[in-house]
């Protein structure tokens, strides 16, 4: 997994809200970003909805970084950052709920992490 940010849209025409702070710190940190327009968005809308706070959100974008990485999870099956947050998938990565995932052997069932 790289923390490459391949972002369709151009990063000039986003403008920032002035509530977020650490919008760029969770998208390098999730590991995949195809439209920031619409990530920056559902990102918005939580913080200020008062349903999240940033610092959980960049949290939940690291351990679910870490969860693909892992598990070895092929970008094509890694959820888009705005569906990551619109869908509310981040709840399972939040601190204190997420568990990280144990890493299995190929073919033998055998944690060798934890």
């Amino acid at each position: 997994m790289s923390n490459t940010i391949s972002c369709k849209v151009n990063k000039n025409k986003v403008k920032q809200r002035g509530c977020v702070q650490r919008m760029k710190e969770f998208i390098f940190a999730y590991p995949k970003c195809r439209n920031l327009y619409l990530t920056e968005r559902a990102y918005c809308d939580l913080i200020e909805g008062g349903v999240e706070t940033e610092d959980n959100l960049v949290a939940c974008a690291k351990n679910y970084a870490e969860a693909c990485r892992i598990n070895e999870t092929p970008r094509r099956y890694i959820k888009d950052a705005d569906n990551f947050l619109k869908e509310f998938t981040f709840e399972k990565y939040l601190p204190g709920k997420y568990v990280k995932p144990a890493r299995i052997v190929a073919g033998k069932g055998k944690e060798i992490e934890k």
